[in-house]
């Protein structure tokens, strides 16, 4: 516990108790006055010591920011190739023949610069495409919270309005609205939820009984792990479709579920994962990794640094990581943190290969820039861009030539070992 500090205080002598004294003669008073008066000086002095200190360390602070920042403009205006850049674009402005659309010549000119990188992952996107990034990245959308199949309600999210207002899995669509869903029409449902509204009327077959519902509209969060026992065993089975922000959350409720139906054993599944957040999938790790644990290092232009588990969670359960050629980015960046510094099995094929990181950044009239800012490295130090992960087990597909069906051998093997 810290020790509060003591304050010096200065304080006047008690008037009730009674000094006797000598009477003073003129010097001794005289010297008195001026050892009191030094000290009120002292205080003055000291106080205003500490103000001119704060302002000053405020004021070198404040410049030495802005001197950094002037530095860099000045180096712009001191670069030939950029000046020649403005000239030519506000001379196309001011000369051009036609009026120009000077917004479109400038997202134009971006997409340019990131291209001539040369790098697959650094890009422009305009603000449909920024938007979709982003509603993809987080799982969000808005709607009513459900996956149909035709007219059928195939999933009705936990929390969304849809369970809130009633409706249930395998509830039949006949109408939302004044609008009659039929075969021809079933797209009809999605397009009039996507409208501009705040609720809709659904007519629902549930069984034998027509029911009707008021739904509301909100922004829902996609579920992005599926999770079971499998069957007959104690072995927990997890897939995480991407990573979003609220991924970590779902992951966490799902052991927690597992664990109470008696989970022994962990299959994780980020086959066909092209990816998402670094810190989804990092946050993801510290639920099993040992604190101090490395999850990935980041190499940047400069400097290497590593990201370590800094959390008291953990578990002891085996793993196997079910990984393909579609998992990628952060899909590789949970499954190498957990074989190297978890021990866990990998089975599948050799992962996409995706070793770098992109930083985004939003420009002002909604577009995006999105560039590669470093590599990540495996905790066994290895860059894994452009060569993937190998698995431990690899184990193709197989298809069932009578049926034509596919045969989950991946899976299989994944449950062999754990048994």
């Amino acid at each position: 516990m810290a020790k509060k500090k003591e304050e010096t205080k200065i304080s006047s002598p008690k008037k009730n108790k009674v000094h006797k004294v000598k009477e003073l003669d003129g010097a001794s008073k005289k010297k008195k006055n001026a050892f009191f008066y030094s000290t009120q000086e002292l205080l003055i002095v000291v106080i205003v010591t500490c103000l001119i200190s704060s302002v000053t360390t405020a004021a070198v602070l404040y410049f030495k920011n802005r001197s950094e920042n002037a530095m860099a403009y000045h180096r712009l205006n001191d670069d030939e190739g950029l000046t020649n850049f403005v000239n030519l674009y506000a001379d196309i402005v001011k000369n051009y023949y036609e009026d120009v659309d000077k917004e479109g010549m400038i997202n134009a000119a971006t997409n340019s610069m990131l291209s001539f990188l040369g790098d697959d992952y650094t890009s422009y996107l305009n603000e449909e495409q920024a938007g979709a990034l982003t509603d993809k990245l987080d799982s969000k959308y808005e709607g009513i919270g459900i996956q149909i199949t035709g007219n059928i309600v195939y999933t009705v999210f936990e929390g969304s309005p849809a369970e809130k207002a009633g409706l249930k899995k395998g509830d039949v669509i006949k109408k939302i609205d004044e609008i009659d869903i039929t075969v021809d029409n079933y797209t009809a449902i999605t397009d009039r939820i996507k409208e501009d509204k705040d609720e809709f009327k659904l007519v629902v077959l549930r069984g034998e009984e027509e029911l009707e519902f008021t739904v509301g509209k909100d922004s829902i969060d996609m579920p992005v792990v599926e999770y079971s026992l499998v069957k007959d065993t104690k072995i927990g089975y997890i897939s995480i479709s991407t990573f979003s922000n609220s991924g970590p959350k779902q992951m966490e409720n799902a052991l927690k579920e597992l664990k109470e139906e008696g989970m022994e054993s962990l299959i994780i599944d980020v086959r066909n994962n092209t990816g998402g957040y670094l810190k989804s999938a990092s946050d993801i790790a510290k639920l099993f990794l040992e604190k101090g644990k490395v999850i990935y290092s980041l190499e940047s232009k400069n400097k290497t640094k590593d990201y370590v588990d800094d959390t008291s969670t953990s578990t002891s359960y085996d793993i196997v990581v079910l990984i393909n050629g579609e998992s990628a980015s952060s899909s590789e960046v949970l499954a190498a943190a957990l074989k190297d510094s978890y021990g866990a099995t990998i089975v599948g094929q050799t992962s996409y290969g995706k070793g770098k990181v992109q930083t985004t950044k939003g420009l002002d009239d909604g577009s995006m820039i999105k560039y590669t800012s470093s590599k990540w490295l495996r905790p066994n130090g290895e860059c894994i861009d452009g060569v993937g992960i190998k698995p431990d087990y690899e184990v193709k597909l197989e298809i069932d030539e009578k049926t034509n069906i596919v045969i989950d051998t991946q899976i299989e093997k994944a449950i062999e070992l754990l048994k």
